[in-house]
């Protein structure tokens, strides 16, 4: 189609128009199970060229980014994405990738959101201090835990 460019997925978008009165509606859609939520959200992009997209509470929404920046520091040249863990959600995961990757890899760090994040009371933090990231031991396996650092030595656990 003329008049398209190429996005950095290959994937085909108009020219942003300019002058052209904008604007967006939020709406909330719920469906009685996961299939038709997936359903919906393919045929929403496939016929419309819309992406359903699930928004945080903002004070979740700032600890994500809380969270993000301090692994952005500690993994300077990567793109790192935060959001709930699937198999805890009150813990943060995180993934990275080099710019222009398409995969995004696992990071060990994980950051637990506090218990009373939703209630008046709670006031975010200015920072995250992530804990020290685990070594890895001559060999590729994984060192360092509590017995090793109980024994007095470097923390590492190379046996």
């Amino acid at each position: 189609m003329e008049g398209l460019r190429p996005t950095l997925t290959g994937a085909e978008t108009p020219p942003p128009s300019e002058g052209e009165p904008f604007c967006s509606m939020p709406v909330k859609v719920t469906f009685s199970d996961r299939q038709s939520r997936i359903i919906f959200e393919k045929t929403l992009s496939e016929y419309a060229g819309v992406r359903a997209s699930q928004s945080y509470p903002k004070p979740v929404r700032n600890e994500m980014t809380l969270f993000r920046k301090a692994l952005q520091d500690r993994y300077p040249d990567m793109v790192i994405m935060t959001r709930p863990d699937n198999a805890n959600p009150l813990n943060l995961a995180a993934f990275m990738k080099k710019d222009g990757d398409r995969k995004w890899t696992p990071l060990p760090e994980t950051h637990a959101l506090p218990l009373n994040i939703m209630l008046s009371s709670y006031s975010p933090p200015n920072h995250i201090v992530l804990p020290d990231p685990v070594s890895e031991c001559p060999d590729g396996a994984i060192g360092g835990g509590e017995s090793a650092a109980a024994d007095g030595d470097d923390g590492m656990n190379c046996d």
